[in-house]
């Protein structure tokens, strides 16, 4: 299932932590902190790399890079993904 590969993804990436903002409504949500765009992209990838076989992770970072909302917070920007709950151990 393509959403238990996104979040295999997301788990193996040490940027990735829980977040809730705008139009949130109080859920958690997986996101990203992003420093430098590129070696977040970057570290997102090889994590695709590290969690599942290349044709899974393939379309799940194609469905993590499509689809992400990002909130700049006034101390750095996160990308993040609404319509996957963060857990503890996502």
């Amino acid at each position: 299932m393509l959403d238990q590969v996104a979040k295999a993804i997301l788990k193996e990436c040490p940027s990735v932590g829980p977040y809730s903002g705008r139009g949130m409504y109080g859920r958690w949500c997986a996101a990203l902190r992003v420093g430098d765009v590129t070696e977040s992209l970057r570290e997102l990838f090889e994590a695709g790399r590290q969690a599942a076989p290349l044709h899974e992770s393939y379309r799940a970072l194609e469905q993590l890079v499509s689809d992400f909302a990002t909130d700049a917070l006034g101390r750095g920007m996160v990308m993040y993904w609404p319509d996957i709950p963060w857990e503890e151990d996502v």
